[in-house]
This record gives C-alpha cells, sequence and structure tokens, in this order.
C-alpha cells in the first residue's frame, strides 16, 4: 500500500454555517500519517474530526492543534486507534468538545491549554484523554477555564518527588457547570507510570461509617466524627503503567458547587478500596474554605492496578441531609420479611417510601412510614412487615423531607422461601401508578371471589377467577377512589380472607 504523506506548514479549516453543515477533517487509511513541519497552527473552527485508522498524527515538536469556534465539536473513531497531538488549545466560546467513541485515546503530548471550554467523554469509559507520553515526557497543563467530565482523565508522572502546584491538576469536574480537579503528588516515587482519573456524580454507600479521624486536629479543634459524605459524587483513581503502588503520596481534592458544608474546617478525605466500604489512611493534610480543597497525606495505591475511591465527608457537615442512616437490612420470617432501618439523627424528616423490585428495572412501593420524630439527635428504629416469600426481592429506601427533597439509599437484597398449605393474602399495596396489588398464595389451583370495600362497608369492586399454585396477583384499578383506608376480602376455596390497604 502506498504510504500518504501530508506536511503542513499552517492548515486553518473553517466552518461558520450551522451544526447540521459542520464538516469533519478525517484521516483514513492504516498508513496515513499528518506530519507537521516547523511550527504550524493547525485550526478546526467548528470542525468534527475523526481517526479512521492513524495510530500517530500531529507529532511535530512545536506544531499546535487548536479546537476553536462557538459549536460543539465531535471527535471520534472507528477504532482503538490513538490519536497524539503535541500540543492542543482548546478554546471554545461557546459549545465543547465531545468524545463520542469508546474506544479511543486522544493524547496531548507536550502541552495542553485550557483556555475555555469543557471536554465531554459522554461517559465512554474505554476512551482516556491523556497528557504525556511517558516517564520522561510528562506533558504539561496550562489552565484557565474549562474541564473534563463524564469520563477519564490520565496523566503522567516521574519517578522521585513530586510537585504541589496547579500545573499537575487533573482538570474534572462533576458536571459541565463545576470544576472539582483532583491534585496527587508524591514525596518520593521509586517509580513512575500513569494515574487515570474520574469524577463519578452520585451518593455512594455508608459502610465503613461511622468513624473518627484524630489526626491533626488543629484547624477543627477536636478529632472528627465522620458520619456523613458528600452525595455528590467521588473521584476513581486507577494506577498503571508501573505507577509506584507502595510509595506514599498526598491527595488533594476540589470541592466546588458541593452543597455548603457548615464546618469546612472538619472536613476529610475518606477512601475504599473496593467500592463497599470506607476507611481511613494516612493523616488528614489540611482545608482551604477560601479554594475549597481537602488534602491528605500518606496514600498509597492498590497492587495490580485496582482502584481506588476517594469522597470528601464529615460530622454531617458534608451535605446535611434530613437523615443520617447508620443501618438498611432485610431478614427473612417464616411468611413474610422483615425490613429494618436505623438513624442516628434527623432534621426535617417527614416520612419513608419503601420500594420493593425483583428484576431492579420496575419498583413498587410497598409502604409509607411517617417518622417517629423529625428532628432527632437520638438513634430511631423502624420496622415493616413485607407479607412476601419465596423467591429474591430488593428494597431500596427513600427518604423524603419537610421541603418534599427526596434522598434515595442503595437497594439491599435477599433470598427467602417459605412454604404453607393455606391460602393467604401474602401483601397488598398501590402502585406507583395509582392501582392497588393484590398478591395471595394459593396451595393449588382453586377458585376466588374478591371483593374491594370502603371504610362504610360499601362494595366498590367485585371480581371472580381461578388461581392456580402459588403467588397470584390481582391488579384493581384504584385511581378515582379518595384517600382512607379500604378492606380487601377473599373466598378461596373454603377460606375468607381480609386485608386493609390504604389508598392514597
Amino acid at each position: 500500500m502506498k504510504k500518504v504523506l501530508l506536511t503542513i506548514s499552517t492548515l486553518t479549516l473553517l466552518n461558520f454555517i450551522n451544526v447540521d453543515a459542520q464538516g469533519t477533517m478525517r484521516a483514513d487509511g492504516a498508513t496515513v500519517r499528518i506530519v507537521a513541519n516547523g511550527s504550524p497552527s493547525i485550526v478546526l473552527n467548528n470542525m468534527h474530526f475523526q481517526n479512521n485508522a492513524s495510530n500517530t498524527m500531529f507529532t511535530g515538536a512545536t506544531s499546535e492543534v487548536r479546537f476553536v469556534g462557538n459549536l460543539t465539536t465531535q471527535i471520534s473513531s472507528t477504532g482503538p486507534f490513538n490519536t497524539t497531538f503535541a500540543n492542543v488549545e482548546i478554546n471554545k466560546t461557546a459549545g465543547e468538545i465531545d468524545v463520542v467513541t469508546n474506544s479511543m485515546t486522544i493524547t496531548t503530548g507536550l502541552q495542553l491549554e485550557m483556555v475555555q471550554g469543557n471536554i465531554d467523554m459522554n461517559n465512554n469509559l474505554a476512551s482516556t484523554w491523556e497528557l504525556g507520553t511517558s516517564t520522561v515526557a510528562l506533558g504539561s497543563l496550562l489552565r484557565t477555564t474549562g474541564h473534563l467530565y463524564n469520563g477519564y482523565f490520565r496523566r503522567w508522572y516521574a519517578p522521585g518527588a513530586g510537585i504541589n502546584n496547579p500545573n499537575w491538576d487533573v482538570p474534572l469536574g462533576m458536571n459541565a457547570a463545576s470544576y472539582n480537579y483532583a491534585r496527587a503528588y508524591y514525596v518520593a516515587a521509586a517509580t513512575g507510570g500513569t494515574l487515570r482519573i474520574r469524577f463519578v456524580p452520585g451518593p455512594t454507600f455508608y459502610t465503613g461509617l461511622p468513624m473518627v479521624d484524630a489526626t491533626n486536629t488543629a484547624a477543627c479543634g477536636a478529632p472528627v466524627n465522620i458520619n456523613n459524605y458528600a452525595n455528590e459524587g467521588y473521584w476513581d483513581v486507577i494506577p498503571a503503567n508501573g505507577m509506584d503502588v507502595t510509595s506514599p503520596y498526598t491527595i488533594q481534592l476540589c470541592y466546588n458547587n458541593f452543597t455548603a458544608p457548615t464546618s469546612e474546617l472538619c472536613l476529610r478525605i475518606i477512601k475504599s478500596e473496593n467500592l463497599s466500604s470506607w476507611m481511613q489512611e494516612g493523616t488528614h493534610g489540611m482545608v482551604d474554605p477560601a479554594l475549597n480543597y481537602v488534602t491528605r497525606d500518606g496514600q498509597t495505591g492498590f497492587l495490580g492496578g485496582i482502584n481506588s475511591f476517594f469522597t470528601i465527608a464529615g460530622d454531617n457537615l458534608v451535605n446535611p441531609l434530613p437523615i443520617e442512616l447508620t443501618s438498611f437490612n432485610a431478614n427473612c420470617g417464616s411468611n413474610s420479611i422483615m425490613v429494618n432501618w436505623t438513624t442516628a439523627s434527623e432534621n426535617g424528616n417527614a416520612y419513608f417510601l419503601l420500594e420493593r423490585t425483583k428484576d431492579l428495572i420496575t419498583w413498587d412501593i410497598v409502604a409509607n412510614i411517617p417518622t417517629q420524630n423529625g428532628y432527632s439527635n437520638v438513634p430511631q428504629s423502624y420496622t415493616f412487615e413485607d407479607h412476601v416469600y419465596d423467591g429474591t426481592y430488593y428494597y431500596r429506601l427513600n427518604q423524603v423531607d419537610i421541603n418534599g427533597d427526596a434522598e434515595h439509599f442503595p437497594p439491599i437484597t435477599l433470598t427467602c422461601s417459605g412454604s404453607t398449605s393455606d391460602p393467604a393474602i401474602v401483601n397488598t399495596y398501590q402502585n406507583s401508578d395509582g392501582q392497588v396489588t393484590v398478591v395471595f398464595f394459593a396451595p393449588s389451583t382453586m377458585d376466588y371471589i374478591l371483593d374491594f370495600y370502603d371504610i362504610h362497608g360499601r362494595k366498590i369492586v367485585a371480581t371472580k377467577g381461578t388461581a392456580v399454585g402459588g403467588n397470584n396477583t390481582i391488579t384493581l384499578d384504584a385511581n378515582m377512589l379518595r384517600d382512607s383506608y379500604y378492606l380487601v376480602h377473599m373466598q378461596v376455596g373454603e377460606k375468607n380472607l381480609s386485608r386493609k390497604v390504604f389508598v392514597k
């Protein structure tokens, strides 16, 4: 195959018409190379870029590719190809850079200059924006505004002492509007390599909390009781390419646009090895309330390149929620499931909604539990008996405060088995669509009659059918009913069964 070589001194590609008319600069063919001689400036003004085959491009030491304009620019690839730029400037007065392929590495070998405009990786987690190419070619960051979100940014680090300055920030954000950089620097790294980092929006888990941090307490004035974390999200850090995983390093995290804590000097960084339990490693460094960052010293990576996870926590100070949930679990009974949860404190809590599913797709509300004390600093315990069994169930707890805001907690699961020789109404509940569901057990095939009464004894619905052996489900239309308790009465075989249900 004939090698195609394009030598550039200066190239400007313009498109000012509209989004539909945006052009695309493409590199096609496995032997295509774009060689930049001299000091060219390759300007992609509202132009998309697509790498269809080449693994090395724009590598002249003094060449620069500039992404400018006011429309969103897409970067894509038809395969797992690496695109290497020597120097990159991002200067978008509007729009952003969208990485739309989930198998590409976009490398800036020398300098990444972020003047304005974000990079959206679109949750393409197999793709990475990389700065530097080796432990002796680290690359540099020059940032005014803008950041990367919804994906990974990778930086190279050299062995030896690290540097604590903004040039070593990993320019991340939890969304398009917020800059939440991570900075990692080593005291004396035995080897160099890369750290691949992303910010993951959303709450995680409480396992491992509460804990006490008694290190470096001067600024806060006392040991910090850590019993809550920032539910805006966490940082995911992956060492690779020979990165030192035993020498200690400092992690610095920026909490811009997090819900304002009441005492920033008492914030702390906590860490997880497996994203299922929080722990402390090393010692607390410092908090800067003016620049919104926290540091922690004495961190290490994990052998085998396993992820490290970090978030910011405190004594019910980060995102002070209406409740501090300390436990949430479920246990199998003889013919029912007991769901239990405990709060350590409540501040403006109104009620709980307990949801259940078998497929993690459709969630049904099975209980509305009012608070025992919406404002409390002592533990409160809650229990709900759910009359289901024989199968695997997932439960999710939602807390609703007096202002109507809701907080979802991660689901729990369990598998129960049971048996009975008698028919029974297993459960009655109102679905999220307003319908009432009646679940009843029949030991074998038998006929049933179901009557639905209001509190005055008036029959509203009457239906009949044939039940099969096992759990059976009947759905009743309740959209026209007023808020009240209702009675479900069933005759199944020779048994008369009844159960109340609240409709709202």
